[in-house]
């Protein structure tokens, strides 16, 4: 019987004054395979963030977009791609899981 190595992303929102939304609320993958983790907000708030919660840590913001700009604030985090189609709705690409990237992720938005 082959091992397949899954990685386990859990993932929450930080819920403010109105809504804030994602596609699924849990979500397991074989290692490699790329995934999307999708949020999307009706606040009309100019800033959205993704943190990254490693289990008994606390989180760390990987980035933030503001009024459209996107900015990173942990470089090695080269796995990883945002994107904001729009200023309601945002993403984040985890191009290959690994075993490293099995944790929480965490969208926010606020001003």
């Amino acid at each position: 019987m082959g091992s397949s190595v899954f990685c386990y992303v859990v993932i929450f929102l930080l819920r403010v004054d109105g809504k804030v939304s994602q596609t699924s609320r849990y979500l397991v993958t074989v290692a490699r395979q790329p995934m999307v983790l999708r949020c999307e907000q009706d606040l009309e708030e100019d800033s959205i963030y993704w943190c990254q919660q490693e289990m008994e840590q606390e989180p760390k913001i990987m980035f933030y977009y503001y009024k459209e700009h996107e900015t990173w604030i942990n470089s090695i985090l080269n796995n990883f791609h945002g994107g904001l189609p729009s200023s309601s709705f945002c993403y984040l690409n985890i191009k290959s899981p690994g075993l490293r990237n099995s944790t929480t992720y965490l969208c926010a938005v606020g001003g």
